[in-house]
């Protein structure tokens, strides 16, 4: 067999593991102590085949992103189809989804993978950042993340007397004192910015080993999860960290397997965890709440937009304008419709967004429209150092899992860390010339 043959069957194989994995942890655990939730245990032999069916057609699918070159929009493709399609056939062998839902679903996803690789087949136009023929480097995202450092410290030093807490316990306790703060729209909005303008400045100053810089953003890291007690801010950061030393140069041109891998090992983790130690971390913080709860949520959504009126993105694009929605506390009202729970905040990305925004016809239209965004930020960063690419990538990813990517814009500063990564690349051309 040859070296591609050889590959794309490991890559199955690594599929096969994770499902399996997946498999384990919610029929011994998930389903045994968050079976309250929804997360029940009806399997059939029916289910069982027609899951497995599903993981491999999808595997084999995923085998073709594998030889496409790294890019923003392949990385974070790999890491929200890693992270949902799996479990998704996991909860379709617990036979705990309606058969709508998981027509809905295969629909969607093989809409943005089929429509990822056909518009992936040529390198994106890159986008030049000028302004009067100068470029826009490094220089001019320091100072954005400068800025970012000082407001974070400002909110900490203000409300929490800088707090630092790794008690992950309290972080409810954290977040329902945050919304006490009151703080002004503008304010909220640019502390909500400065997570990924910190993720990112982390990641292109230990990728150009200016490690005192680095450390900056980490700390301002630290206070923000003091702040809010976002246990995203505190998993992504440390995970940044782990991604800039372990994606070597060598590891790059297999980032896609090498994500995949260690997606499988953190699973493994929570198993070994859960009997060795009997404690269950990994599996409630990573397993149940990152890759299972997603697909759940999903069907909520798809659920509840099967007897309401479609959204029409009247909760972010258009809010800018003035127009109000019916839906401003949507993450609320899914989970006191599902959860019976009025204060359980239910965030969720991808198909959500999708069936939210357009109603049923959403999982054709919003997987294309979530394609033409990531091809337009690939022509943003086209160019940029391998590492930082990667590094956003799954950053960006993770947080689509539970973000709206028309939220993820305008409110959590994705647009902005576009326009910084750009800055950098310019930083990078001006040093070539």
């Amino acid at each position: 067999m040859t070296n591609k043959t050889n590959a794309k069957l490991y890559l199955i194989f690594s599929f096969i593991m994770y499902r399996l994995f997946i498999d384990y942890s919610y029929f011994n655990f998930i389903s045994v102590k968050f079976g309250y939730y929804g997360f029940k245990d009806y399997r059939t032999t029916f289910s069982f085949f027609f899951s497995w069916f599903i993981l491999l057609l999808f595997a084999i699918i995923m085998t073709r992103i594998t030889k496409y070159k790294i890019t923003l929009s392949s990385i974070i493709v790999s890491v929200v189809s890693f992270m949902s399609i799996t479990p998704f056939t996991t909860l379709i062998y617990a036979n705990i989804l309606d058969s709508n839902y998981i027509i809905l679903t295969i629909i969607y996803w093989l809409v943005l993978l089929f429509f990822f690789l056909f518009i992936n087949r040529k390198d994106p136009k890159k986008i030049n950042f000028k302004f009067n023929n100068y470029n826009i480097d490094d220089s001019f995202a320091l100072i954005i993340g400068i800025s970012s450092i000082l407001l974070v410290l400002f909110i900490s030093w203000k409300y929490t007397g800088l707090r630092i807490n790794f008690n992950l316990d309290a972080v409810y306790e954290l977040r329902n004192e945050s919304r006490t703060y009151n703080l002004p729209a503008i304010v909220q909005r640019l502390f909500f910015w400065s997570r990924s303008i910190n993720i990112l400045l982390l990641t292109y100053y230990i990728y150009k080993k200016k490690y005192p810089l680095a450390f900056l953003f980490f700390i301002s890291q630290i206070l923000s999860f003091g702040i809010d007690g976002l246990k995203t801010t505190l998993f992504t950061t440390i995970l940044t960290i782990i991604m800039c030393f372990v994606f070597t140069e060598k590891l790059q041109e297999k980032a896609y397997n090498y994500i995949l891998y260690g997606i499988t090992s953190i699973t493994v983790l929570g198993i070994l965890e859960n009997v060795i130690l009997k404690s269950s971390a990994i599996i409630d913080i990573v397993i149940r709440r990152m890759m299972i709860v997603p697909v759940y949520l999903s069907s909520c959504y798809v659920r509840f937009f099967s007897y309401n009126q479609p959204d029409y993105f009247r909760r972010s694009i258009f809010k800018i304008f003035g127009i109000d929605s019916q839906y401003n506390d949507l993450e609320f009202t899914i989970g006191e419709v599902f959860f019976n729970k009025p204060l359980m905040r239910c965030n969720n990305g991808l198909i959500s967004e999708a069936i939210t925004n357009f109603g049923t016809i959403g999982v054709i239209i919003g997987p294309i429209l979530l394609i033409l965004v990531l091809r337009f930020m690939d022509r943003c960063t086209y160019g940029l150092n391998k590492k930082i690419i990667i590094v956003m990538g799954v950053y960006f990813g993770l947080r689509l899992l539970d973000t709206f990517l028309s939220v993820g814009m305008i409110s959590h500063g994705f647009f902005i860390t576009i326009i910084m990564m750009m800055m950098l690349r310019n930083k990078r051309e001006n040093k070539n010339d």
